[in-house]
């Protein structure tokens, strides 16, 4: 696929099911511009009372029966998003069919969504790695959110819910303005497409730190994550820091060297710069991998 225009990226959102329509309500809330946003699902109060202006309707066949429609919208799609349940049968199975139209379609695909917390049982932790292998066939990159790791002490229920539907639009957020952001040194559709394409479960982290701090960037982006899927050797790397007008090259070689060192030694390696007015005395790096 040849490169696009920045300004020209067609990404689109999908929520599955009633997990990914509450995931898609945070969304939505963003109001993130140029994105599309469309449910599929059956009636019921959690996709009635989603408040997008496209839905798709399912009444009894699955994904089959609208499998038209859903094709129209991926075929004028670039990156797509699919926000589902990775421990339900139905919405993981509905998932990988549309992932399998997106990618006759030419769409990158990812799959963005929650595993499920220690204390639901073996057979429900069992089930989410059956349908994590079988989302890695069909989807370019697969993000799993490690619910356990964000539970605090004192959390209750609806914090922990809360806070892991949070993360999973803020990673979309921040993969969003990787290639809709325009920096000084660019990455855009070509350079995430070559990253993530047929990975599976890939790594992903946002981090920022006091220019101070610069040194202590790699290993905030690898220990700090929210992700189920542990930090290893990346042979494929992207990441782009967002600073100040006045970010030295000193500060941003520094950078680099440190995630390189998290890289295997054939990594193919792309960074992106991005200038922002707010941020004076912070940096903040976002970086995907496979």
């Amino acid at each position: 696929m040849p490169k696009k225009d920045l300004m020209t990226i067609r990404v689109t959102v999908m929520s599955i099911g009633g997990r990914g329509a509450n995931v898609m309500e945070r969304i939505a809330a963003m109001a993130l511009p140029g994105v599309r946003l469309v449910g599929v699902g059956a009636r019921g109060k959690t996709f009635d009372r989603l408040v997008i202006r496209e839905k798709i309707e399912l009444s009894g066949r699955g994904i089959a029966e609208k499998a038209s429609e859903i094709k129209a919208v991926v075929e004028q799609t670039d990156i797509l998003f699919l926000l589902g349940n990775v421990a339900g049968e139905e919405s993981a199975a509905q998932c990988d069919e549309v992932a399998k139209i997106a990618r006759k379609c030419g769409a990158l695909t990812f799959f963005v969504g929650a595993f499920p917390f220690a204390f639901e049982g073996r057979p429900k932790l069992k089930l989410a790695d059956d349908n994590v292998a079988m989302l890695n066939q069909s989807v370019d990159g697969v993000l799993t959110v490690d619910g356990d790791r964000l539970l605090a002490a004192d959390a209750n229920a609806q914090d922990a819910l809360t806070k892991t539907d949070q993360v999973v639009a803020s990673m979309i957020r921040n993969i969003v303005d990787l290639v809709m952001k325009f920096g000084v040194v660019n990455v855009d559709f070509s350079d995430l497409k070559t990253t993530v394409q047929n990975a599976g479960e890939i790594f992903f982290n946002a981090v920022t730190v006091p220019r101070a701090e610069i040194a202590s960037v790699a290993t905030k982006l690898l220990a700090e994550t929210s992700l189920r899927q542990a930090s290893r050797k990346l042979t494929r790397a992207l990441y782009v820091i967002y600073g100040s007008a006045d970010l030295l090259m000193e500060e941003i070689s520094l950078i680099g060297q440190k995630i390189a060192e998290c890289t295997s030694d054939d990594a193919r390696i792309i960074f992106g710069v991005v200038a922002e007015g707010e941020r004076v005395e912070e940096v903040k790096v976002v970086l995907i991998g496979a």
